[in-house]
This record gives structure tokens, C-alpha cells and sequence, in this order.
């Protein structure tokens, strides 16, 4: 009877305090992507794209386009919960953009990602980074990405303090793809005898990803 009682009560303080907070919230505004963000996002939902393999072979690719977070940058916080399991806190907040596509194919997936972070915690800091990535079964998810804009130059931005778990570097000439003007992720530290496990993704601002490797074979965009 006892461990009844505790455990019930147990469940109302989690409950009450997921909930604690709920009503200290005040929304300053919307955040929308910056120009130079929206010039990456021009993948449409449900369309579909085909990739061609050096060997000749074609592989297809739906668009998906997931659900928004409708992410919430927190720039005061006006409300702790006493107990943080699950427990959110009550802001000041300003909502934002975000965009997430999916390229499906039978085998594998691609994947493009745009949002608006704070660099500081509670602080008006805000930048925006697309993100590129290739996910399959017998492989470790693979993710690179970019800040594209930010509302502030000071203090100048370090990609390891973001989100992003990887960087993107431009390339004016590519040396992978012999494309011109895009942004390449290459893993590093890969052995010469593993040339079959290299991965790199070539992402063009206006096309999306364009190329691809994985399993030793590199996938180009039919245009």
C-alpha cells in the first residue's frame, strides 16, 4: 500500500512538473531564414531525382519533406521547473524557421536540413546552417554542414561551438567531382587499404546534393 502511495505521488510531481512552467512563456516575434539560407533550399516534397552510378546503374530518390519542430529560441529564462526530468523551461522565446528533406531510396537515405540556432545560450545571438547528410543500415549516419548567416559578427563564429557535428568547406574547384563553387565533406582518417568505406558528399547552393560516395561508388545527380 505504501509503495503504492510513493510511487503515485512520484508521478504526480513528474507530471506537475513537466507542466510547472507551462504558462511562464512570452513570444517576442518570428525569426524567418536569411536570403542566403533559402537560396539552398529548393528540393520540392514528393518530387523525385535520380542519381547515376559510374557504372551506369540508376537509383531513385523521393522527396520527403518532415514535419517542422517548430523550434523555439530561448533568449530569457523567465521559469526553471524544480525537477528538470522533462521539464521545459518558461522563456522568453522568439519561434523560427525551420526545414528538413528526406531523399528516400530502396537502400539508403540523403538528407538536407536548415534551422536557426542561438550561438549564446539566452542571448539575441541567432545564426542560421544547413546541414547535409547520407544515412544507411550497415552504416554510421554521416553529417556535414554550414553556417549561412548570422545576426551578429562579434564574436566571430566557431563551427565546434554550433550544432553541427562536421564542417563543409567551399571549393572553388572541386578536386572529388571536378564540380566548380560547392561545399564538399570528406572523411578523414580513412586508411588506404578502406577506399571502399570513403565517404563525401558534394552539396551545389542551388541544385543540392549533386554527388555522393559510399561503398567504394560515387553517385552523380541526373540533371
Amino acid at each position: 500500500m505504501r509503495i503504492s502511495f510513493f510511487i503515485t505521488i512520484c508521478i504526480l510531481l513528474l507530471t506537475n512538473c513537466e507542466d510547472e512552467c507551462e504558462n511562464d512563456n512570452v513570444k517576442l516575434g518570428d525569426i524567418s531564414f536569411a536570403d542566403e539560407t533559402l537560396s539552398f533550399l529548393n528540393y520540392s516534397e514528393d518530387e523525385t531525382i535520380n542519381f547515376e552510378s559510374e557504372s551506369g546503374e540508376f537509383k531513385e530518390f523521393a522527396v520527403e519533406l518532415q514535419e517542422s519542430n517548430n523550434p523555439r529560441l530561448c533568449v530569457t529564462v523567465l521559469c526553471r521547473p524544480s525537477f528538470e526530468i522533462d521539464g521545459l523551461n518558461g522563456c522568453e522565446f522568439y519561434d523560427s524557421e525551420d526545414r528538413y528533406y528526406i531523399l528516400n531510396s530502396e537502400d539508403l537515405s540523403l538528407h538536407l536540413r536548415a534551422g536557426i540556432e542561438t550561438y549564446i545560450p539566452e542571448t539575441e545571438l541567432f545564426y542560421d546552417y544547413v546541414e547535409i547528410g547520407i544515412k544507411e543500415e550497415e552504416l554510421d549516419s554521416v553529417f556535414a554542414g554550414l553556417v549561412t548567416s548570422s545576426n551578429f559578427t562579434t564574436p566571430t563564429i566557431d563551427t565546434l561551438s554550433t550544432i553541427l557535428t562536421a564542417e563543409l568547406s567551399f571549393m572553388e574547384n572541386d578536386t572529388l567531382g571536378g564540380f566548380q563553387d560547392v561545399w564538399v565533406y570528406q572523411m578523414e582518417d580513412q586508411e588506404e587499404d578502406e577506399e571502399d568505406d570513403e565517404i563525401f558528399l558534394i552539396l551545389d547552393e542551388m541544385k543540392g546534393i549533386i554527388q555522393y560516395k559510399y561503398k567504394g561508388e560515387i553517385w552523380t545527380l541526373v540533371e
